[in-house]
Protein backbone atom coordinates (compact mmCIF):
# COMPACT_ATOMS: atom_id res chain seq x y z
CA UNK A 1 0.00 0.00 0.00
CA UNK A 2 1.52 3.24 -1.08
CA UNK A 3 0.63 7.12 0.44
CA UNK A 4 -0.01 9.96 -1.31
CA UNK A 5 -0.66 13.53 -0.45
CA UNK A 6 -3.37 15.48 -1.72
CA UNK A 7 -3.93 19.47 -1.12
CA UNK A 8 -6.80 21.38 -1.63
CA UNK A 9 -7.53 24.97 -1.48
CA UNK A 10 -10.37 27.36 0.02
CA UNK A 11 -11.29 30.67 -1.21
CA UNK A 12 -11.15 31.70 2.50
CA UNK A 13 -8.31 29.98 3.82
CA UNK A 14 -5.24 28.48 3.20
CA UNK A 15 -4.24 24.64 2.19
CA UNK A 16 -5.43 21.53 3.86
CA UNK A 17 -3.47 18.79 3.21
CA UNK A 18 -4.56 15.09 3.52
CA UNK A 19 -2.59 11.80 4.12
CA UNK A 20 -3.88 8.99 3.05
CA UNK A 21 -3.30 5.28 2.78
CA UNK A 22 -4.93 4.25 -0.85
CA UNK A 23 -2.77 4.21 -3.81
CA UNK A 24 -2.20 1.20 -4.83
CA UNK A 25 0.49 -0.32 -7.29
CA UNK A 26 0.90 -3.51 -9.82
CA UNK A 27 4.13 -5.03 -11.26
CA UNK A 28 4.16 -7.47 -13.50
CA UNK A 29 7.34 -9.31 -14.76
CA UNK A 30 9.25 -12.26 -16.48
CA UNK A 31 12.81 -12.93 -16.03
CA UNK A 32 15.02 -14.75 -17.83
CA UNK A 33 18.72 -15.89 -16.63
CA UNK A 34 21.68 -17.13 -18.48
CA UNK A 35 25.15 -18.02 -16.72
CA UNK A 36 28.05 -19.16 -18.43
CA UNK A 37 30.76 -19.98 -15.53
CA UNK A 38 34.18 -20.04 -16.78
CA UNK A 39 34.85 -22.57 -19.63
CA UNK A 40 37.68 -21.90 -21.78
CA UNK A 41 38.46 -18.38 -20.60
CA UNK A 42 35.20 -17.45 -20.94
CA UNK A 43 32.49 -16.54 -18.65
CA UNK A 44 29.18 -14.18 -19.07
CA UNK A 45 25.52 -13.84 -17.59
CA UNK A 46 22.27 -12.24 -19.55
CA UNK A 47 19.65 -11.20 -18.32
CA UNK A 48 16.46 -10.37 -19.92
CA UNK A 49 13.23 -8.94 -18.50
CA UNK A 50 9.77 -7.96 -18.99
CA UNK A 51 7.68 -6.46 -16.99
CA UNK A 52 4.85 -3.93 -16.74
CA UNK A 53 4.75 -1.87 -13.74
CA UNK A 54 1.28 0.26 -12.62
CA UNK A 55 1.04 2.99 -9.79
CA UNK A 56 -1.21 6.08 -9.05
CA UNK A 57 1.31 8.62 -8.85
CA UNK A 58 4.83 9.79 -7.77
CA UNK A 59 6.36 8.14 -4.96
CA UNK A 60 3.74 10.11 -2.96
CA UNK A 61 5.83 9.91 0.18
CA UNK A 62 8.20 12.34 -0.66
CA UNK A 63 5.48 14.53 -1.96
CA UNK A 64 4.10 13.83 -4.91
CA UNK A 65 0.31 14.87 -5.44
CA UNK A 66 -2.25 13.37 -7.84
CA UNK A 67 -4.03 16.15 -10.14
CA UNK A 68 -7.51 15.31 -8.98
CA UNK A 69 -8.00 14.99 -5.52
CA UNK A 70 -11.59 13.52 -6.22
CA UNK A 71 -10.65 11.07 -8.14
CA UNK A 72 -7.73 9.44 -7.17
CA UNK A 73 -7.86 6.56 -9.78
CA UNK A 74 -7.75 8.87 -12.63
CA UNK A 75 -3.99 9.32 -12.08
CA UNK A 76 -3.65 5.12 -12.16
CA UNK A 77 -1.40 4.20 -14.88
CA UNK A 78 1.66 3.50 -16.19
CA UNK A 79 4.30 4.06 -13.90
CA UNK A 80 7.44 7.00 -14.55
CA UNK A 81 10.16 3.66 -14.73
CA UNK A 82 7.79 1.33 -16.64
CA UNK A 83 10.53 0.06 -18.92
CA UNK A 84 8.53 -3.04 -20.82
CA UNK A 85 12.07 -4.76 -21.94
CA UNK A 86 15.28 -4.70 -20.46
CA UNK A 87 18.67 -6.73 -21.46
CA UNK A 88 21.80 -6.80 -19.75
CA UNK A 89 24.54 -8.83 -20.28
CA UNK A 90 28.19 -9.37 -18.95
CA UNK A 91 31.48 -11.27 -19.89
CA UNK A 92 34.90 -11.73 -19.07
CA UNK A 93 37.19 -13.17 -21.94
CA UNK A 94 40.68 -14.29 -21.03
CA UNK A 95 42.30 -13.53 -25.01
CA UNK A 96 43.89 -16.51 -25.47
CA UNK A 97 46.08 -14.96 -28.24
CA UNK A 98 50.21 -15.33 -28.32
CA UNK A 99 49.63 -17.51 -25.03
CA UNK A 100 52.06 -20.20 -26.65
CA UNK A 101 54.15 -18.38 -28.36
CA UNK A 102 58.01 -18.97 -28.19
CA UNK A 103 58.87 -15.20 -28.05
CA UNK A 104 58.97 -13.78 -24.71
CA UNK A 105 58.69 -10.07 -26.02
CA UNK A 106 55.76 -10.90 -28.10
CA UNK A 107 53.97 -12.88 -25.12
CA UNK A 108 54.67 -10.36 -22.63
CA UNK A 109 53.21 -7.43 -24.77
CA UNK A 110 50.61 -9.04 -26.69
CA UNK A 111 49.47 -12.53 -24.50
CA UNK A 112 47.70 -12.30 -21.30
CA UNK A 113 45.28 -9.39 -21.99
CA UNK A 114 41.36 -9.47 -20.67
CA UNK A 115 38.50 -8.04 -22.48
CA UNK A 116 35.77 -7.79 -20.16
CA UNK A 117 32.31 -5.62 -20.75
CA UNK A 118 28.46 -4.42 -20.15
CA UNK A 119 25.85 -4.63 -22.64
CA UNK A 120 22.20 -2.47 -21.64
CA UNK A 121 19.56 -2.38 -24.19
CA UNK A 122 16.01 -1.67 -23.27
CA UNK A 123 13.05 0.45 -24.15
CA UNK A 124 12.60 3.72 -23.24
CA UNK A 125 10.43 5.35 -20.31
CA UNK A 126 6.52 6.19 -20.52
CA UNK A 127 6.17 10.35 -21.21
CA UNK A 128 3.59 11.84 -18.89
CA UNK A 129 1.71 14.83 -20.71
CA UNK A 130 0.63 18.00 -19.13
CA UNK A 131 -0.93 21.17 -19.42
CA UNK A 132 0.16 24.58 -18.25
CA UNK A 133 -3.26 26.10 -18.03
CA UNK A 134 -5.41 25.52 -14.88
CA UNK A 135 -8.27 24.60 -16.90
CA UNK A 136 -10.06 23.11 -13.97
CA UNK A 137 -9.37 26.24 -12.15
CA UNK A 138 -8.36 24.61 -8.77
CA UNK A 139 -4.99 25.94 -8.64
CA UNK A 140 -3.62 22.67 -9.34
CA UNK A 141 -0.65 21.81 -11.30
CA UNK A 142 0.22 19.12 -13.83
CA UNK A 143 -3.06 18.63 -15.32
CA UNK A 144 -3.34 16.74 -18.26
CA UNK A 145 -5.16 17.59 -21.70
CA UNK A 146 -8.31 15.39 -23.37
CA UNK A 147 -7.17 12.52 -25.93
CA UNK A 148 -8.95 13.06 -28.87
CA UNK A 149 -7.70 10.20 -31.13
CA UNK A 150 -4.75 7.84 -31.48
CA UNK A 151 -1.06 8.23 -30.32
CA UNK A 152 1.39 7.61 -33.25
CA UNK A 153 5.45 8.00 -32.10
CA UNK A 154 8.86 7.61 -33.73
CA UNK A 155 11.04 8.87 -31.25
CA UNK A 156 14.64 8.16 -31.76
CA UNK A 157 14.24 7.93 -35.28
CA UNK A 158 12.80 11.50 -35.50
CA UNK A 159 13.65 14.35 -32.49
CA UNK A 160 11.27 16.50 -33.23
CA UNK A 161 7.55 16.23 -33.32
CA UNK A 162 8.29 12.72 -32.77
CA UNK A 163 4.30 12.07 -31.19
CA UNK A 164 1.46 13.75 -32.97
CA UNK A 165 0.01 16.66 -31.33
CA UNK A 166 -3.31 16.01 -32.54
CA UNK A 167 -4.23 13.09 -30.45
CA UNK A 168 -4.57 15.64 -27.60
CA UNK A 169 -6.32 18.61 -26.82
CA UNK A 170 -7.15 21.11 -24.25
CA UNK A 171 -9.97 20.17 -21.75
CA UNK A 172 -13.30 22.35 -21.59
CA UNK A 173 -12.89 25.09 -18.96
CA UNK A 174 -13.71 23.78 -15.11
CA UNK A 175 -13.06 20.36 -16.18
CA UNK A 176 -10.01 17.57 -15.96
CA UNK A 177 -8.76 16.44 -18.80
CA UNK A 178 -9.07 12.76 -19.81
CA UNK A 179 -5.86 11.86 -20.48
CA UNK A 180 -4.21 8.65 -19.40
CA UNK A 181 -1.38 9.52 -16.92
CA UNK A 182 2.12 8.48 -19.22
CA UNK A 183 0.35 7.33 -22.61
CA UNK A 184 3.10 7.13 -24.64
CA UNK A 185 7.05 6.42 -24.39
CA UNK A 186 10.13 7.63 -25.32
CA UNK A 187 13.12 6.26 -27.21
CA UNK A 188 14.67 3.34 -25.95
CA UNK A 189 18.90 2.81 -25.09
CA UNK A 190 21.58 0.72 -26.53
CA UNK A 191 25.05 0.91 -24.65
CA UNK A 192 28.34 -1.16 -24.30
CA UNK A 193 30.82 -0.58 -22.14
CA UNK A 194 33.96 -2.41 -22.83
CA UNK A 195 37.17 -2.70 -20.90
CA UNK A 196 40.91 -4.09 -21.78
CA UNK A 197 43.38 -4.95 -19.21
CA UNK A 198 46.51 -6.71 -18.64
CA UNK A 199 49.17 -6.99 -15.32
CA UNK A 200 52.47 -6.77 -16.32
CA UNK A 201 54.96 -9.06 -14.23
CA UNK A 202 57.98 -6.98 -13.20
CA UNK A 203 59.24 -8.30 -10.22
CA UNK A 204 57.67 -11.59 -7.54
CA UNK A 205 54.43 -9.62 -6.00
CA UNK A 206 55.17 -7.03 -8.26
CA UNK A 207 53.43 -5.73 -11.22
CA UNK A 208 52.00 -3.20 -13.61
CA UNK A 209 48.16 -3.05 -14.38
CA UNK A 210 47.40 -1.49 -17.52
CA UNK A 211 43.80 -0.54 -18.08
CA UNK A 212 41.34 0.96 -20.78
CA UNK A 213 38.33 1.42 -20.41
CA UNK A 214 35.39 2.78 -23.22
CA UNK A 215 32.22 3.92 -22.27
CA UNK A 216 29.15 3.74 -24.99
CA UNK A 217 32.06 1.89 -26.99
CA UNK A 218 30.08 1.98 -30.21
CA UNK A 219 29.18 5.84 -29.69
CA UNK A 220 25.58 5.16 -30.04
CA UNK A 221 23.11 8.27 -29.82
CA UNK A 222 20.42 7.79 -26.93
CA UNK A 223 17.94 10.12 -26.85
CA UNK A 224 16.16 11.72 -23.96
CA UNK A 225 12.13 11.29 -23.64
CA UNK A 226 10.98 14.26 -25.69
CA UNK A 227 9.19 17.22 -24.25
CA UNK A 228 5.73 16.30 -22.80
CA UNK A 229 4.62 19.57 -22.21
CA UNK A 230 1.47 20.01 -24.53
CA UNK A 231 0.94 23.69 -24.54
CA UNK A 232 4.37 24.39 -24.94
CA UNK A 233 5.88 24.73 -28.49
CA UNK A 234 8.42 21.99 -28.26
CA UNK A 235 6.11 19.63 -27.50
CA UNK A 236 7.25 16.00 -28.56
CA UNK A 237 10.43 17.81 -28.89
CA UNK A 238 13.40 15.72 -27.97
CA UNK A 239 16.49 18.37 -27.25
CA UNK A 240 19.02 15.90 -25.43
CA UNK A 241 20.45 12.33 -25.13
CA UNK A 242 20.56 9.85 -21.63
CA UNK A 243 24.24 9.00 -21.99
CA UNK A 244 26.88 10.76 -22.90
CA UNK A 245 29.01 9.68 -26.18
CA UNK A 246 31.69 7.87 -26.42
CA UNK A 247 34.50 8.68 -23.61
CA UNK A 248 38.09 6.18 -23.06
CA UNK A 249 39.83 6.23 -20.07
CA UNK A 250 43.24 4.69 -19.19
CA UNK A 251 44.34 3.26 -16.22
CA UNK A 252 48.12 2.27 -14.82
CA UNK A 253 48.14 1.17 -11.09
CA UNK A 254 51.10 -0.46 -9.57
CA UNK A 255 50.56 -3.38 -7.46
CA UNK A 256 53.00 -4.88 -4.60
Amino acid sequence: MLRFQGQEQFNQGGNIQEIKNSENSNYHGMNLVFTQRMHKGMSAQLNYTWSHSLDMGLYSTGGGFIVNPYNGKADYGNSNDDIRHRFVGNYVWDLPFFQSTSSRLLRTAAGGWTLSGIASIQTGNPVNVTISQDQANTGQGNQRPDRVGAIHTNCGNVIIACVNKSAFALPTLYTYGNSARNPFYGPGLVNFDTSLAKAFPIHEQVAFQFRMDAYNTFNHVNWAPPNGNFSGSTFGNITTTSTNMRVFEFMGRLTF
